[in-house]
């Protein structure tokens, strides 16, 4: 993936580009406020130029942020054709490991496969359930599948105050928090221990990957092939922190040495964002961190633009609280300057909004003001801003590499704009009331509402280009083109936004995942069928036969899985002809929980691309020895 696969050699040449792209873009923004302001229109020639020089210095963080990937893989001697999940890492340190899985409303469904599958994370640990829903089925679920129990008498400070009571009453050397929705592989804890020889090591930090591919934020292909919103920071900008000792946490998946949270007094309590807080306290308290970029746990990322919002508002807030705080990383104590500037990087992203909007908007004030914030727009200028924009631009990707999407990333910024300007103000009010919302993992029924803002940007840009032509001389001509041009591509980015997410509409209640398996189905009238699953989830499957089967139906479903045979309960829900026979739609029954072991690994290996052959081999045949009992 870009720099941390490439040879030293283009490497070299990269970084060469990036300096050559900075010294380049320093001239231009010279020569753009000695040549081109327009001291006619002050206003507008300010905004752009401001916007401008942001994006300068949001490129120079990036550089910084992304010259060095390969902080990790030297140490582990990885080659550069060599995959991470391929090298050897240290064998695992000794001490006992606490997981914690902490819930408020996430459905049991969901809870429960996160369960089934700590259980079954080789070496020994404890796994417990913190919820702060107070649920007696969560409590049942527990006891049910032999794992710890814990709850408060209130939800105070939200997620951070769910681990930081669990603490007392536990007592694991090291501690794996993971979400309620992520499924950890069972190999996490020996690819990840072995880091915690270094005394100092706080934190080992994963990549967040989710199996859910069809949400709002993927783009294509499966978990390893695939892209999603949050695919550069994991892959290239969480690496590139590895060098300055600055990889913070973002609370799921992850390991915590338990004696650095609690040298900090446990999870922040003073944000919403507890986690990149939590990392800045330990950071400053002389504790190391590390991120481990290979995929040990997968989650469920927002399905519909509601949930993402939510998310992405609560990310924005919380960096705001800690920007206006006295912990602002570049007043607090004990950083090294790198680490003040990691830190201030990633909570100063959110103003990207800022300078986004002034760019949407442009279009329409100049249209409005008869103004144009550029003087002499014409040739002079294009040959300077065209080279200026192709090598940002460039740099940019190859940096990136592949998961540096020029066209997508600026797709989900401006999905993003409204929400994170939304959350700008707090830097002014401070929070002090902002709850914790968790992201929601089912469907809003008002999800579309929050696509009516770019839709209105939409038409207000079509608007613009509609009177340039109706009255053409209203500006200059190169300023005519260049605004009808401008105001065109934000029109249409806007609209093919909407498009894409307005007819998203997730009703399962089961994510599936595409696994091709030999499948055999005993009617209740007797009649047999065979076929091959096309997916399959906890929920049920759909599996492409040659005969039909009449919907409400019930039947008796045998799947091979790993070698092994499992025999579950169904429903024939649908049944539709295709062109090699028919597709049919079975809703499960109860699974015994030896069954659902099985059937969750095998959908685990083919989520992660592995194919579901493995799935026997992981599972531990005594996990019981491991487990404590439920309490409270």
């Amino acid at each position: 993936m870009g720099v941390r696969t490439s040879s030293p050699h283009t490497r070299l040449l990269i970084r060469l580009l990036c300096l050559v792209a900075v010294a380049f873009s320093v001239y231009y923004l010279t020569w753009r406020v000695l040549d081109t302001f327009n001291p006619h229109a002050l206003v507008l020639s300010w905004l752009l130029y401001l916007a401008e020089c942001y994006g300068l210095a949001m490129f120079l963080l990036h550089i910084f942020l992304t010259w060095d990937t390969r902080a990790l893989e030297r140490r582990l001697g990885v080659r550069a054709d060599q995959r991470l999940e391929d090298a050897a890492v240290p064998a695992p340190v000794s001490g006992t490991v606490d997981v914690f899985l902490p819930t408020y409303n996430e459905s049991v469904s969901l809870l429960r496969k996160s369960v089934l599958a700590a259980r079954e994370i080789r070496r020994e640990h404890a796994t417990w359930v913190l919820d702060d829903g107070r649920r007696a089925e969560v409590r049942e679920m527990c006891e049910e599948l032999g794992v710890g129990y814990l709850t408060r008498d209130s939800n105070e400070h939200a997620k951070a105050g769910n681990i930081n009571a669990a603490l007392p009453r536990t007592s694991g050397d090291y501690i794996v928090v993971l979400d309620a929705d992520f499924i950890p592989l069972p190999r996490l804890l020996e690819r990840t221990l072995g880091h915690f020889r270094e005394e100092k090591l706080a934190f080992v930090q994963l990549p967040q990957a989710f199996y859910n591919v069809d949400s709002v934020q993927h783009v294509g292909g499966d978990i390893r092939t695939g892209w999603h919103e949050q695919s550069l920071f994991y892959d290239v900008i969480q690496p590139g922190k590895n060098r300055w000792n600055a990889a913070f946490w973002c609370g799921s998946p992850a390991v915590l040495r338990r004696a650095a949270l609690e040298s900090v007094g446990g999870a922040a309590t003073k944000t919403i964002t507890e986690d990149i807080l939590t990392s800045m306290r330990m950071h400053a308290a002389g504790w190391r961190s590390l991120y481990h970029n290979e995929v040990l746990a997968v989650g469920v990322a927002p399905g519909d633009l509601d949930g993402f919002r939510t998310q992405r508002l609560r990310w924005a807030q919380g960096s705001m609280q800690i920007l206006r705080s006295r912990e602002n990383p570049l007043l607090k104590r004990g950083l090294s300057l790198p680490q003040r500037i990691n830190y201030f990087a990633s909570m100063t992203t959110y103003f990207q909004a800022v300078q986004l909007a002034v760019l949407v908007a442009m279009p329409a004030l100049v249209a409005l003001s008869d103004q144009s914030p550029i003087a002499h727009l014409g040739g002079s200028f294009f040959l300077r801003f065209i080279p200026y924009l192709v090598l940002t631009m460039l740099a940019s990707k190859l940096l990136g590499g592949s998961r540096q999407r020029m066209l997508w990333d600026q797709y989900f910024s401006f999905l993003r704009l409204f929400t994170f300007l939304r959350a700008l103000p707090v830097l002014v009010t401070g929070g002090t009331k902002l709850r914790f919302r968790v992201t929601p993992k089912t469907p809003s029924e008002s999800a579309r509402g929050a696509l009516y803002p770019h839709i209105g940007v939409a038409l207000v840009n079509i608007a613009v280009v509609a009177l340039l032509i109706a009255q053409p001389g209203r500006l200059a001509t190169g300023a005519t083109i260049a605004v009808s041009v401008c105001a065109g591509l934000v029109a249409a980015t806007y609209l093919l936004t909407v498009a894409r997410l307005w007819r998203r509409v997730y009703r399962r209640h089961h994510y599936r995942v595409s696994l091709a398996l030999p499948v055999q189905v005993q009617l209740a009238d007797g009649l047999e069928m065979s076929g091959e699953t096309e997916n399959i989830s906890f929920g049920g499957l759909s599996l492409l036969t040659a005969s039909a089967a009449q919907p409400g139906a019930h039947s008796e479903i045998r799947l091979l899985l790993g070698g092994e045979t499992i025999a579950v309960s169904a429903t024939i829900m649908s049944c539709t002809a295709t062109d090699a026979g028919y597709r049919v739609g079975a809703q499960f029954g109860s699974l015994a929980l030896e069954d659902e072991k099985l059937l969750l690994m095998s959908m685990l290996d083919a989520a992660i691309g592995a194919g579901g052959t493995r799935a026997r081999e992981q599972i531990d045949p005594a996990p019981a020895a491991r487990l404590v009992p439920a309490r409270i």
